[in-house]
């Protein structure tokens, strides 16, 4: 069974509150051993990892472009 779409936004939002370090053991604690919603909430924050690293290189990359 699918995990429950409000817990994943509960546990996701509150882990992007914290820092870096500490979210891996926030989810693995709110997950309460279940596996499904802690490997969804974990591919969330993934995604949001590999979508602001491809921000902050596409906004550096046009601040190297304007300085030119």
């Amino acid at each position: 069974m699918p995990p429950d779409r409000r817990e994943v936004d509960r546990i996701f939002s509150a882990a992007l509150d914290l820092p870096a370090a500490e979210r891996a053991a926030f989810v693995a604690r709110e997950s309460a051993g279940d596996e499904a919603l802690r490997t969804r909430v974990e591919h969330l924050l993934q995604a949001e990892r590999a979508s602001l690293a491809a921000f902050e290189a596409g906004a550096a990359g046009n601040l190297r472009t304007m300085e030119q």
